[in-house]
């Protein structure tokens, strides 16, 4: 049934539809232009309203001599709609209209969005913020126009948009012009971004290696929820177990660098990702594959002096990791920092105490030969006083000594 705003007596579309139906671009660039700001009732879905497909052969054209400015308008907003890479659409609570670039967004065709309400596409977290402001800018009121929120994908994809609506007015109603760019990338690259961030502040407080292993562990599972995650140290030709979380007893305490994804990364020294292990020849370890895990990542810590360890994280659930390459290799590269300054930390700190335990031995070979010196002192005393006390006897006993007296220079000053 056509919408009773769009037609005449005569049955004949009027408006913003053309006579076979399909969105009048003149007449939309007519009313987008002139009645923009107006207030009116909210608009029901036109089931007649639908995209104009495109005349086999026919080529853009520039304006002719005989357009109007009106006409010219409407080629202009029409090349502008069905060639930008920004999506547009015309709503009421329904679509009504949608351009080629809505439809690769959404993966939906136009013949599926023009049966759906235009918040019916965004993520349940967002669906309600959308929906209110939309409904509220169709009554007249004034959200926001510019904001961005999540949609769901025909294939289940999440995608940011960057959106921009305004009301226009048709005969006194009013009908939802919104346009949408994807910024997912965008999104993802500023998350990215902060996760890092985040990470390495809470990395850099500590250099106890130790303390950095734990506090490592801990921000990964806390940003990027994994279900495993494994600290390894390079010690002798192989990757030592550190710390884990998620895995069960038994799980091995070390791994050589032959062998499965760990090893491989170990050996490479790259990021080495899967998405399914079940599946993927290169992981060999039953041990991995008995924790339940599906999805997992493999990032070398590097230092100037070669391979210094390796985190490795796994989820129970498959992970997309298209587009996180460089997000992994960052991480790598300033843990790796880390690690390195942690290691140097350990070594001048064990050295440090070697130095100490060195001085304290030395300072108490020092304090015994002091000790033996201070006995001998007192011993020469004692030594001197019975020689006087012997000297004494003779000489009261009428009888000079005949040898050398030993303490000679003593009575020189007596």
């Amino acid at each position: 049934m056509k919408n009773p705003a769009a037609t005449t007596g005569a049955g004949k579309p009027q408006g913003i539809l053309d006579e076979q139906g399909y969105l009048d671009f003149i007449s939309f660039a007519r009313c987008a232009c002139s009645n923009l700001g107006q207030g009116g009732s909210v608009m029901e879905k036109d089931d007649n309203i639908k995209q104009r497909p495109p005349d086999k052969g026919e080529q853009p054209k520039g304006f002719q001599s005989g357009q109007t400015a009106v006409e010219k308008d409407g080629d202009l907003f029409r090349t502008l709609a069905e060639t930008t890479s920004s999506g547009i659409f015309l709503a009421a609570e329904r679509f009504l209209y949608v351009n080629p670039a809505t439809e690769r967004l959404t993966g939906y065709s136009s013949e599926e969005l023009l049966s759906m309400k235009f918040y019916e596409l965004v993520h349940p977290e967002d669906r309600e913020l959308v929906k209110s402001r939309g409904l509220a800018r169709l009554r007249g009121e004034s959200p926001p126009k510019a904001y961005s929120f999540r949609i769901i994908t025909k294939d289940g994809t999440v995608r940011w948009l960057d959106f921009t609506a305004d009301r226009i007015i048709y005969r006194g109603r009013p009908v939802i012009l919104g346009t949408a760019y994807d910024i997912t990338e965008l999104k993802r690259t500023k998350n990215e971004l902060r996760l890092i961030n985040e990470l390495i502040s809470k990395v850099q407080r500590g250099l106890e290696k130790d303390r950095l292993i734990e506090t490592v562990l801990s921000e990964l599972k806390s940003l990027l929820s994994p279900d495993v995650a494994l600290f390894y140290l390079y010690e002798e030709g192989r990757l030592a177990l550190k710390a884990g979380s998620g895995v069960s007893s038994g799980f091995p305490d070390e791994t050589g660098i032959d062998s499965c994804l760990c090893g491989l990364a170990a050996r490479e020294k790259t990021v080495v990702f899967s998405e399914d292990i079940n599946s993927d020849p290169r992981c060999t370890l039953e041990s991995c594959k008995m924790q339940g895990v599906v999805s997992f990542v493999a990032l070398p810590l590097s230092g100037t002096e070669g391979l210094l360890g390796l985190i490795g994280l796994a989820w129970k659930r498959k992970q997309p990791f298209e587009g996180l390459v460089k997000f992994f290799e960052a991480i790598s590269g300033g843990l790796s920092l880390f690690l390195q300054n942690a290691l140097l930390f350990s070594r001048t700190k064990e050295y440090a105490k070697e130095l100490e335990v060195r001085v304290k031995e030395r300072t108490e070979e020092l304090q015994r030969a002091v000790n033996l010196m201070a006995g001998r002192e007192v011993r020469m005393a004692e030594f001197k006083d019975g020689i006087r006390r012997l000297r004494k006897q003779l000489i009261e006993a009428g009888i000079t000594p005949l040898v050398d007296d030993p303490l000679r220079e003593d009575y020189a000053g007596h």
